[in-house]
C-alpha cells in the first residue's frame, strides 16, 4: 500500500525518530488551537493548526525560522506542540504534550453565506511589503487594481486562495514579492492580490467570496512586512529568478 503524504509545511525533522514535522491548516481550529495526528500505516502525521497560524508559519519558514520573527510574531499564535518543535525538534509522538493546546478565544458564530457580495474583500500585497485590504467587483477586477493588463494567477489549495499577479512585471525588473512567492510556491515579483473562493462555510464556490478575518490580523501585516523587505529573502529569490 502506498503511503499517503499529506500537503502543507514541512518544518525540519524530529531529532528522535527521524520523521519529518509537518502543519496543515484545520479549518475548525482558531488561534493557538492544534492537534496532533500520530498517523497510522498509510498516512504520514502531522499537526492541524489555525489558519492564522499556519500562515504565520509560512513567513517564519521564509525568513529562514529566524528567532526574532518567531519571539515577536508567531509564539504567540502557536500551541504547546508547535512551541515544543521549534524549541527542541522533537515530535509530539516523542515528546507527547501534557495537555492539548485549545485556544482561549472562542469562535464567534457565523451564517453562512449564501449569495456572494458584490464587492469582495481581498488582500493587495504589495512587493514593499505594503498591505492592505482592497474590494473586488464588476467594476474593479484585479489587472485595474494591480495595473496592468496581463495578470496570470496561481491557486493556492491549502488556504483556497487565488493569488493574481502581473507577468511581466518580473521582465520589467520589479522587485520579488517574497510572500506571494510563497503562496505561489514560484517566482512571481510585483504586486499580488489574494482572493478567496471559499465561503464562510468553507465549502468552494464558483464565484469569488471574502476573504476571512486571518489574512487581514495585524500579526499577518506584520509578518508580511518582514518577509517583503528581508534582504537576504529577496537576494535567494532574484537569484532563482527563472
Amino acid at each position: 500500500m502506498s503511503t499517503k503524504i499529506p500537503a502543507g509545511l514541512i518544518l525540519g525533522m524530529c531529532v528522535l525518530c527521524s520523521h519529518e514535522f509537518r502543519v496543515l491548516t484545520a479549518v475548525n481550529h482558531s488561534g493557538d488551537e492544534e492537534f496532533w495526528f500520530a498517523g497510522r500505516e498509510d498516512i504520514h502525521p502531522f499537526l492541524g493548526i489555525s489558519k492564522l497560524t499556519y500562515l504565520l508559519t509560512l513567513g517564519w519558514l521564509v525568513l529562514g525560522k529566524s528567532k526574532d520573527a518567531w519571539n515577536t510574531i508567531v509564539k504567540s499564535h502557536a500551541g504547546i506542540d508547535l512551541r515544543e518543535f521549534a524549541q527542541s525538534s522533537t515530535c509530539p509522538n516523542c515528546f507527547p504534550s501534557v495537555v492539548p493546546s485549545r485556544s482561549s478565544k472562542k469562535t464567534p458564530q457565523r451564517d453562512i453565506d449564501v449569495d456572494p457580495p458584490a464587492k469582495v474583500q481581498s488582500l493587495l500585497i504589495k512587493s514593499n511589503g505594503d498591505a492592505k485590504r482592497v474590494l473586488v467587483s464588476e467594476k474593479k477586477s484585479a489587472s485595474e487594481i494591480l495595473k496592468c493588463a496581463d495578470v496570470e494567477y496561481f491557486y493556492d489549495r491549502e488556504n483556497g486562495v487565488f493569488v493574481y499577479y502581473s507577468l511581466d512585471a518580473a521582465q520589467e525588473s520589479e522587485l520579488p514579492n517574497v510572500y506571494g512567492s510563497a503562496l505561489c510556491n514560484s517566482y512571481i515579483a510585483g504586486d499580488c492580490l489574494v482572493i478567496s473562493d471559499l465561503d464562510s462555510g468553507l465549502n468552494r464556490r464558483s464565484e469569488y467570496m471574502n476573504l476571512t478575518d486571518d489574512w487581514f490580523d495585524p500579526a499577518i501585516l506584520k509578518m508580511i512586512q518582514r518577509c517583503n523587505t528581508d534582504a537576504d529573502a529577496r537576494a535567494f529569490l532574484q537569484q532563482h529568478k527563472p
